[in-house]
């Protein structure tokens, strides 16, 4: 995790606290990412785990999509922006 003040620390978290978490609180938790620009580490499977919950409640991406290509840009990037960056710290330029 890391907070406004750039001071790192380790935290016990499961999906559940970041699905449960309505308000940001001045933290994040670090992704890393390969060169190839795919999460690694154990913050991966949070975010796959994060992923997993809330894209299943398809508020924000109903099933009528067959693909991810099919899904407006528009869309994409607010969710991105309400959901991921809410939880995660990212590069936009690169990471997102």
């Amino acid at each position: 995790m890391i907070d406004e003040e750039g001071n790192v620390s380790n935290k016990r978290l499961c999906v559940k606290d970041l699905v449960a978490k309505s308000e940001p609180d001045g933290t994040w938790i670090i992704l890393d990412f390969n060169k190839d620009q795919c999460a690694i580490g154990q913050a991966s499977g949070l975010l796959a785990g994060y992923l997993g919950v809330i894209i299943r409640m398809f508020k924000d991406f109903p099933i009528i999509f067959e693909s991810w290509k099919d899904i407006p840009a528009d869309t994409k990037t607010n969710f991105y922006e309400s959901k991921i960056k809410r939880h995660f710290l990212v590069d936009d330029g690169r990471d997102k």
